[in-house]
Formats: structure tokens, C-alpha cells, sequence
């Protein structure tokens, strides 16, 4: 028989029946159907929760999906269906078990988790007030080439004629580097109260990193953005939200201040089924960067930035979940030949092995950007314009120490490719490190 997580089709239409309205008790279910389903069968508990449901069985649908759950613990989809299935059944501390595994999770899906969350919150008595969520990272990393040194440069030499210059020749920092990093991203909501789970939200990134040698790339990073969030769809299992957003950032650079942005824009996410979710933003800001000793030019890149994304994500099956993107950005700095237009794209895919909110997670992703800028350099190459290919690949495994620590590897490979020898490396980056989720 075919497995029901093979099949997204089946899982999206059974569930869809599962948790449809009907007519309270419209029919009796015999007590004995569940005494005879297979316990290893996951597609016809599947059915007869569907069944059961469709019924007004409620306990007889909580039977069957419990069932689910001992031979795939994984499927938080579920978690937050029982969640709710409890809820109607009037058994609150049980579903708010349920409801908390589903928001704890670090494999649920966001829009699982938001509607997991706003299920809670109603449990709780309320959607209003304040709540705080978030993480906490430190870690150590090696990197082949950090500062991105080029194996040759270009300069303009007499009539515009460029020279190349081998970088072995020139005080370039190059070589490997260790650093070591602390962060954390705080999300602080406020309920407003609506039976829907609309809220205001705050979502705070905050990161040191520190390296051995390269102390000139010694960061200190600072985002902020805040705006309301609408859900669409049914109260308590909405298909998506919209968000308005303003946004600003701090970054300082070998502790001197490299830039600061202010704007704004919109965040969205859709879920036309169970197993789909397409997510986007648009964002304009204006950056304003400032001249160092180490970076005397650095104004010259100011100036507008918009950019944007737009994501499909797939649950494949219970353990695995595929994603592929786009993104566009353009700049229109204070120097044309900063000015430019990117575009690209990206694949990504999360599996998940062991039990629920123990699993070990493995994250492999690949992502591609094309760069082409509006004019040419007139101190590297008067007459070249400046593109540029970017590849990068990563992968990451996270592994579960308690239900919120968890130790991450990660390992990433960068190629940036130019037709001038000034933008021409590759990086290497190993690293390591500890996350606790609050």
C-alpha cells in the first residue's frame, strides 16, 4: 500500500476533510472500526479520522491520529491538529501540550507554528498582551579567505589602460582565519485581542563576531523591523498573513561605523494546502555608508537599495521539506559604478531523522546571484563594467542536546566569479557552535 507521506496530495485531502465543519454527531461511528485498524497503517488511520470527524467522533479522530503519531512522531502538522481536536473535546492541558510541541518544534513549518500559537493563546484565555520568543547562538568558524582577497587586481594606468597586478604583490590580508561569534533574534508580539490572532511584532537580530588576524572585518550587526501582522483565512487556522514592515540596520566594521539604513516594505505568506507555503517581501531603504581609515571611499556606495524574494516551500514527506526561490535586488548608489541590478535564485532542503522535537536536522542549500553594474570604475578599468557570478553552497546539521539546545556544524563553500580580476575569489568557511531556542 503507498505510504500516505509519499503523497502530499493524499495528506492535504484527507486532512482537509479532517478538520472540515460538519453536523455535530450527524452519525454514530461503530466503537469496534477502531479496535480493527492496523496500528502500523498510517493512511487508513488517516481515513478513519476523516471518517470519525466527518461524523462529530471527536474522540474517535483523536484515537486515530494518536495512532499516527506513535509510528511518526515527526508530523507537527499533526501535533497541531490533535492540538485542536483536544480543544473541541474540552481536555485543555492536553491540547495545550500538543499546541506547545507544535510551537516549539524547530521543524514546523512557520505558518504551523503561528497557527499553533494563536490555538494556544486562546487556550490561554486570551490573544492580547505581550509575549517574547527567540534564540541564542555562539560559535567559533575557520575560513579559507574571509576578507575576500583576490589572486590579481586591476588599476588603470595611463589613457585608462589597466595594469594587473599579481596579489601576492600587493599588502593584501589573505590567507585562513579563525573567528568567533555571540548573537541572538528576539520576536516581541503583541496581541491585539482578535479572534483571528492578528498581532504587532518586533523582530530584533543582534550579532558580535570577532576574528584572530582580520580584525578589520570585526563586525557588530543590528537589525530591527516592526509592523502588524494581518492573518488571512479562518479564525484559529488561518492560510497565511501580510505584514507592513519598517525596517533599519546598524553595521560597524572593524569597530568603525561602515553603514546605517532606514525603510521599509512588506513580508507575506500563503498556504494554498497543507503542504504548501509560498512566502515573499519587497523592501526599500536607503543605506547610508561612511568613510574609515580602512574604507575611505565608502560613501560612494550610498544610496538606494530595493530588493525582494519570493519562496515555494514543499513538505514532501514527514521527515522532508524542499524549497526553491527567487530574488532580485537593485541599487542606485551615489557612484554609477556601484550602481547595479541582481538577480538569482535559490534550492534548499531540511531532513529530519529521529523523533519530533529530539530530531537531527540536516540542511543542505545552494543559491546562485548574477550581478551587472551600471558603469565602469574609472580607478580599476575605464572602459569594463563591472558583473559577476556568485555560487554558494552549505550545509548544516543541528543536533538536539534538550528540546531547546541544540549543536550546530555548518559548512558553506563560496565562488565569486568577475570579469575583473579585483572581485575574483572563493572562500571556505567551517564552523560550529550552540543554539538555544526560548
Amino acid at each position: 500500500m503507498r505510504r500516505v507521506f509519499g503523497g502530499s496530495v493524499c495528506v492535504s485531502a484527507v486532512l482537509a476533510v479532517l478538520f472540515s465543519s460538519s453536523g455535530l454527531y450527524a452519525q454514530e461511528i461503530d466503537s469496534t472500526a477502531a479496535a480493527k485498524i492496523n496500528a502500523d497503517d498510517a493512511e487508513q488511520s488517516f481515513r478513519y479520522a476523516a471518517d470519525a470527524a466527518a461524523a462529530g467522533n471527536i474522540v474517535g479522530a483523536i484515537s486515530a491520529l494518536e495512532r499516527v503519531l506513535q509510528n511518526n512522531p515527526d508530523l507537527d502538522n499533526v501535533k497541531l491538529e490533535l492540538g485542536l481536536l483536544y480543544l473541541r473535546a474540552g481536555n485543555v492541558d492536553l491540547a495545550k501540550s500538543y499546541l506547545r510541541q507544535a510551537v516549539n518544534s524547530p521543524n514546523a513549518p512557520g505558518l504551523a507554528r503561528e497557527r499553533a500559537r494563536i490555538a494556544l493563546g486562546s487556550a490561554n484565555g486570551g490573544l492580547g498582551g505581550f509575549t517574547l520568543s527567540g534564540s541564542l547562538f555562539a560559535g567559533a568558524q575557520v575560513q579559507s579567505n574571509p576578507n575576500g582577497s583576490p589572486g590579481a587586481v586591476s588599476v588603470a594606468g595611463a589613457g585608462g589602460i589597466p595594469i594587473i597586478i599579481s596579489g601576492d604583490d600587493l599588502n593584501i590580508p589573505r590567507g585562513t582565519d579563525v573567528s568567533a561569534s555571540l548573537g541572538g533574534s528576539l520576536q516581541l508580539r503583541y496581541g491585539l485581542n482578535s479572534q483571528r490572532g492578528n498581532d504587532i511584532v518586533a523582530d530584533i537580530a543582534l550579532s558580535q563576531t570577532n576574528f584572530n588576524d582580520t580584525t578589520e572585518l570585526d563586525a557588530t550587526y543590528v537589525n530591527a523591523r516592526i509592523g502588524p501582522r494581518f492573518f488571512t483565512g479562518p479564525a484559529n487556522a488561518p492560510t497565511g498573513f501580510i505584514r507592513p514592515v519598517v525596517t533599519g540596520t546598524f553595521l560597524a566594521l572593524g569597530h568603525a561605523r561602515y553603514f546605517g539604513a532606514l525603510g521599509g516594505g512588506v513580508e507575506f505568506l500563503f498556504r494554498p494546502s497543507k503542504v504548501t507555503n509560498i512566502a515573499g517581501q519587497i523592501s526599500v531603504e536607503k543605506r547610508d555608508f561612511h568613510n574609515s581609515r580602512r574604507r575611505p571611499t565608502a560613501e560612494e556606495q550610498g544610496g538606494t537599495y530595493t530588493s525582494g524574494s519570493l519562496d515555494l516551500t514543499q513538505q514532501l514527506s514527514a521527515r522532508m521539506r524542499v524549497t526553491v526561490g527567487g530574488l532580485f535586488e537593485h541599487v542606485d548608489a551615489n557612484r554609477s559604478y556601484w550602481s547595479r541590478s541582481t538577480f538569482g535564485g535559490q534550492v534548499g532542503a531540511l531532513y529530519a531523522f529521529g523523533a519530533g522535537a529530539k530530531s537531527v536536522l540536516l540542511r543542505a542549500n545552494g543559491s546562485y546571484r548574477r550581478s551587472d553594474y551600471d558603469a565602469a570604475d574609472p580607478l580599476v578599468d575605464a572602459l569594463k563594467k563591472r558583473d559577476e557570478d556568485r555560487f554558494d553552497l552549505e550545509l548544516l546539521l543541528s543536533i538536539p542536546m534538550t528540546q531547546r539546545l541544540s549543536m550546530d556544524l555548518r559548512g558553506s563553500q563560496a565562488w565569486n566569479t568577475s570579469n575583473l580580476p579585483n572581485y575574483d575569489y572563493k572562500n571556505t568557511l567551517g564552523a560550529v557552535g550552540v543554539s538555544y531556542r526560548f
